[in-house]
């Protein structure tokens, strides 16, 4: 019959023991390597451990001192704990140069463990996993996550070798993520420190059913194509709007934005009553679609005033269109009751010259 492995083991190491207890005497303390990584787009601020289990960083097989041919299985740490060792680690094996970008080296994993071979010998193997964050004005931006780790054989009077295997282990993870951000710095939005911002027109065009502001091309009852709302106490509706397009390029850890702005209005939408089809009407009319287009520019100016950055951009964009929206919506009810509708030419007046003013300033 062929023993097991088991058996073979037992054979040559009579007694195989667990101990669960710390020794700090034996605890790893990581080998530093002076400098071995120069950043130049980043340094590691600070240092998270978000393991489920915290402490141990595995179990390692090692001699018993008292007794000839027994091997015990212990838990190992790293000397003064897990954080304080990997931060005392990487402050000296990294260059630290704080007018870069804050990122923080956040453990998910690392552990050893090891299994005692036939020949009296310890294969092991090392796991890690890291996440790579960047901090931003108090939040943490995930930019990417490590995995990897080492194989390894020692004999069991040997754990030494495992303080200079931990140390390359961490530094492999380093040299990933230092590889990575320089690939991605001048294209990754999280990592773009720069900020531009242009503003376009959607241009005009008469061969389609949504008609596009256009300060030279002025309403026209071909425009009004919908059937007449008869049951409608008024002469003549449109439904002006706008919005915007947003599109972003990174370049050079730039990040260009393009906004279209689109003022308009749908024809198709758009009725008015055969017997309505004044110059007067028309013109009251139009200067709701003028009403739109400054809000625009108002949209405009507004943002250009505010100090936009890579990081808050997004939410000042959408404030501002809320808010623009709503005072297009106030504006357009304050113009229909002052002017009732048109119908008080007096009002009307004042709107008209109101209107051209503003938009001569434009």
């Amino acid at each position: 019959m062929v023993k097991g492995i088991f058996q073979v083991i037992m054979m040559l190491f009579p007694s195989l023991v667990f101990c669960n207890t710390q020794d700090p005497e034996n605890d790893l303390i990581l080998k530093l390597q002076k400098n071995i990584i120069s950043p130049t787009e980043y340094y590691i601020s600070n240092i998270c451990d978000s393991r489920k289990v915290k402490g141990a960083i595995g179990t390692l097989i090692q001699a018993d001192a008292n007794k000839d041919k027994n091997v015990t299985s212990r838990r190992i740490f790293l000397k003064d704990g897990t954080i304080k060792s990997i931060d005392r680690f990487i402050s000296g094996s990294l260059s630290k140069k704080e007018n870069l970008r804050p990122v923080t080296y956040d453990l998910k994993i690392l552990n050893i463990s090891e299994n005692l071979q036939i020949a009296g010998t310890i294969s092991g193997r090392i796991e890690i996993v890291v996440s790579f964050q960047l901090n931003k004005h108090g939040e943490k931006l995930d930019l990417v996550e490590y995995k990897g780790g080492s194989t390894y054989i020692r004999s069991v009077n040997n754990q030494k070798v495992l303080e200079q295997l931990i140390g390359n282990t961490i530094i492999n993870s380093i040299r990933y993520f230092d590889k990575w951000i320089n690939l991605h710095v001048s294209t990754d939005e999280k990592l773009a420190n720069k900020f531009s911002l242009t503003f376009l027109e959607y241009p005009f065009e008469t061969s389609i059913d949504t008609l596009f502001y256009s300060k030279k091309q002025k309403l026209s009852w071909t425009d009004f194509r919908s059937i007449p709302n008869f049951s409608s106490r008024f002469a003549a509706e449109i439904f002006p709007f706008f919005s915007f397009e947003q599109s972003a390029k990174i370049d050079k850890g730039i990040i260009s934005i393009e906004l279209v702005l689109k003022t308009y209005l749908v024809r198709s939408f758009s009725w008015v009553k055969y017997e309505a089809r004044t110059p007067y009407t028309l013109n009251h009319e139009q200067r709701h679609f003028d009403i739109v287009k400054l809000i625009v520019e108002n949209f405009k100016n507004k943002i250009k005033s505010k100090n936009m950055t890579v990081d808050n951009y997004q939410g000042i964009l959408a404030v501002e269109y809320l808010e623009s929206l709503r005072e297009l919506n106030r504006m357009q009810v304050k113009y229909d009751l002052e002017t009732i509708h048109g119908i008080n030419s007096a009002n009307q007046k004042k709107w008209n010259d109101k209107i051209d003013d503003q938009l001569e300033k434009h």
